[in-house]
């Protein structure tokens, strides 16, 4: 069985990295909707 244990202190990287990763998703999600 896997469960989830919280982690003491995020990930710097991930904190930065995951609001850029969804605006570039969001970019190209809407660039292949609309193209």
């Amino acid at each position: 069985m896997i469960h989830l244990v919280p982690r003491s202190t995020a990930s710097t990287f991930w904190q930065i990295a995951t609001p850029v990763m969804a605006v570039l998703a969001t970019m190209i999600a809407g660039g292949i909707l609309f193209a």
